[in-house]
């Protein structure tokens, strides 16, 4: 059957956050695409009218975030893979909703009121409490646990802020500045991305 909703975005854009924060509030018997961070299955959404969401975040956060999980991957390649998501992305903003990184974390009510105008939809709105937020974290970490197939989540891996991967992410950024040209690209893509982003979105310079 169809999904009641997808949610994508390229990796370590708040996807698991934004899963959850929707189970929360809509339930586990919900139908959700996500995480399979392809493009395609966006196109098949558009098709059939299935609500989603985008999600995009700075391609320099959202690499080096990528680059602490898996530190063996090529910067260059995940730089390029980056671009030809939403490169592929903007071609079907009509039918979708653009949600900056920042806004999903810090009211993913208003994203759902966003999905709801858009698609005609009466999904129950996030509330962002303290006790929904850490209903979120536990989640999150469950989910960074079974990805990893232990018991507990890793503070490198784990898709949630860490302090121990804002103490590295210098040398992140150093790693991706080595490749301009692929960067120049991605920051192209993003800013243009950013520029369907409903409009509770932040401000993006050009």
């Amino acid at each position: 059957s169809s999904p009641d909703i997808v949610i994508k975005g390229y990796p370590r854009s708040a996807n698991s956050y934004a899963l959850c924060a929707f189970k929360i509030a809509n339930g586990s018997e919900m139908i959700i695409t996500s995480h399979t961070h392809s493009f395609v299955s966006i196109k098949l959404a558009v098709r059939y009218k299935v609500p989603t969401i985008v999600l995009v975040r700075d391609p320099i956060d959202a690499v080096a975030s990528q680059w602490f999980q898996y530190p063996t991957v090529s910067l260059k390649t995940e730089l390029r893979r980056y671009a030809t998501f939403y490169k592929e992305i903007l071609r079907y903003v009509e039918g979708i909703v653009v949600v900056p990184f920042e806004s999903c974390v810090s009211d993913f009510g208003k994203v759902i009121e966003a999905v709801n105008s858009k698609f005609a939809n009466s999904f129950a709105i996030y509330e962002p409490s303290e006790e929904n937020e850490s209903r979120v974290r536990e989640m999150v970490d469950e989910l960074d646990a079974t990805q990893r197939d232990s018991g507990m989540a890793n503070p490198f891996t784990v898709s949630r802020p860490s302090h121990i991967r804002n103490g590295r992410k210098k040398e992140a950024i150093q790693q991706i500045q080595q490749h301009p040209r692929q960067l120049k690209v991605a920051l192209h893509y993003y800013r243009l991305t950013m520029m369907h982003a409903y409009d509770m979105a932040p401000e993006i310079s050009t």
